[in-house]
């Protein structure tokens, strides 16, 4: 009787430190993430060629969408494809029109989209990680965003890629 109840309190005290330990990770986490925040970056919240050169790219795009729309603005690298859970920095915030400028590593210019395609709370990217600062650096990090046309337009053959693969 004696031992079982020892196996108990055992099991108890394995399972009380496990939840602190996963409770205090997780504190940690937030914290860094909400200084992240008070940095500028934000979350991508969308997928599709929402960010834009100008800001008046950025409102046809939004507001009269169409198939031979995107093509053209992609053709003529004016758009940038988004992807959901990339993080991105923001440069200017205008409220009162809701668009936000943004910095994309990776992309020399920087960028308007809808700020409500933001988020400050972490997102998952399509790999299931969290993208920091940490991981958008160097040459194994996730691309933030693609301009499709850069692989047709500006590459002189199908078998060059405008960026480096690890390893080269």
């Amino acid at each position: 009787m004696a031992a079982k109840k020892r196996n108990v309190v055992n099991v108890r005290t394995i399972i009380s430190a496990a939840a602190v330990a996963v409770g205090l990770a997780y504190a940690g986490l937030a914290a860094n993430y909400d200084d992240l925040i008070r940095q500028g970056y934000r979350w991508v919240v969308v997928d599709g060629p929402l960010a834009c050169v100008s800001k008046d790219d950025l409102r046809q795009m939004v507001g009269k969408p169409s198939d031979e729309l995107q093509l053209k603005m992609v053709e003529e690298v004016r758009t940038y494809y988004l992807i959901k859970g990339t993080m991105v920095r923001v440069v200017t915030e205008e409220r009162s029109s809701g668009l936000s400028q943004i910095n994309i590593p990776g992309i020399t210019q920087n960028l308007w989209t809808l700020t409500k395609f933001l988020t400050k709370q972490p997102v998952k990217d399509i790999i299931g990680r969290i993208e920091t600062p940490n991981t958008m650096v160097g040459a194994t990090a996730t691309p933030a965003a693609s301009p499709e046309a850069t692989a047709t337009a500006a590459s002189p053959t199908p078998t060059e890629s405008p960026t480096p693969t690890p390893g080269q």
